[in-house]
């Protein structure tokens, strides 16, 4: 277990370095929905109706401005400011 979880820290480290920030918090946001998932997948662990909702809303609050950026036309996409990030100076 113990090489499972460094090795799995390593590469999260790796991938943060390299993926766009976007990236790196959409893929952080759907972490609670794999973890549900695995659950039940491999411990047999039956989500609540409650669990089900909220996986559904995270998948789609996660997916919705994907597609929504994808059809957006230049001129309609929000204006996004390079130092507008908490942090960075």
């Amino acid at each position: 277990a113990a090489v499972a979880v460094v090795s799995a820290q390593l590469f999260w480290i790796k991938a943060t370095r390299a993926l766009p920030v976007a990236t790196v918090v959409n893929a952080q946001l759907v972490n609670p929905v794999i973890t549900l998932l695995f659950a039940y997948v491999l411990l047999d662990e039956i989500p609540s109706g409650l669990e089900w909702l909220t996986m559904g809303i995270v998948v789609v609050g996660t997916l919705l401005p994907f597609f929504m950026s994808r059809g957006a036309s230049d001129s309609t996409r929000p204006m996004v400011l390079a130092g507008g990030m908490v942090g960075t100076h």
